[in-house]
């Protein structure tokens, strides 16, 4: 990031350390909408809302621009299927957004362009397409060669998947710039039956900070550590499919309809960004090389 850039959020952490409460990042869900239907997911078990019209989303933008919000994320169900995402990112980096693209991979990403691609990945091409469906695997490994911008695979560790880790980070190397992952939250009968227990997530995060020495692991060594976590959900503002949002310090397993047990709960959602507001430096080291190029 620019000096410019570097002074302006070493003075977010210095608000935020004085009981600043404005957001750094919103989760735009474009659609509840997907094209597949993965074993661990719950969104496709909510009720389905209307989705907001392009210039309705602009208007989200600068509303959220004007309330601290500097860093965007495109998601769903699958955000693909939105027909003007395109100009939504294109419209979020012109107001002066840092843009992630959360997506699963299956549909063309040629014509997008945020800063930053998240690609779920959930393990070598049998593990990925067990949780995933058939054939996703591949469609996902050929759109990933047609599309220039940075790439993270975001994975989804429980029973299904968690003795792939180190096997699939060799081998999905070569396609994607670094690797995030997420442990799985009991938030409906199906994510329970592959939940993990805490020796199971202690022996996870001590694999991910060992292959953190030889590979781009963008779970900070701060997030690593393992506990209860210690989260600001006032750093993430949720946006519905209808536009709908308003500032709250509430976490978002509240949309899953699931009981909220922060003893259970190793999502990396809120966790990594309340390592910013602590001032974790690997945690900025990681915000500025894969949304600032590491300039």
């Amino acid at each position: 990031m620019t000096f410019v850039e570097l002074f302006y959020y070493l003075g977010r952490v210095a608000k935020w350390k004085l009981g600043d409460r404005s957001p750094l990042l919103a989760s735009i869900k474009l659609t509840y909408r997907c094209n597949l239907k993965c074993k661990h997911c719950a969104w496709h078990t909510l009720p389905k809302t209307g989705e907001a019209s392009f210039d309705k989303w602009k208007e989200v933008l600068y509303k959220l621009f004007q309330e601290g919000v500097r860093v965007i994320v495109f998601e769903g169900g699958e955000p693909t299927l939105i027909k003007d995402l395109s100009k939504m990112i294109t419209v979020a980096k012109e107001i002066g957004f840092r843009v992630i693209l959360v997506t699963n991979g299956t549909n063309s990403l040629s014509c997008y362009e945020p800063d930053l691609l998240l690609i779920s990945i959930e393990g070598s091409e049998h593990i990925h397409d067990q949780i995933r469906g058939k054939g996703v695997w591949r469609k996902v490994t050929k759109n990933l060669y047609n599309t220039p911008i940075r790439k993270v695979s975001l994975t989804t560790l429980s029973q299904l998947n968690r003795n792939e880790i180190t096997k699939m980070v060799k081998e999905l190397a070569p396609f994607f710039d670094g690797f995030g992952f997420n442990i799985i939250y009991p938030c409906n009968k199906e994510a329970q039956q592959f939940s993990l227990d805490r020796i199971e997530v202690e022996q996870i995060y001590k694999e991910l900070l060992a292959l953190s020495e030889e590979y781009d692991v963008v779970n900070s060594k701060g997030m690593l550590s393992y506990g209860v976590w210690d989260c600001n959900p006032w750093m993430l503002v949720m946006c519905e499919p209808d536009g709908t949002w308003e500032l709250k310090d509430e976490c978002f397993i509240k949309y899953t309809g699931a009981k909220l047990d922060c003893t259970n709960c190793h999502l990396a959602c809120y966790r990594g960004f309340s390592q910013l507001a602590k001032g974790d430096i690997n945690s900025w080291y990681l915000f500025d090389k894969f949304l600032f190029d590491g300039t």
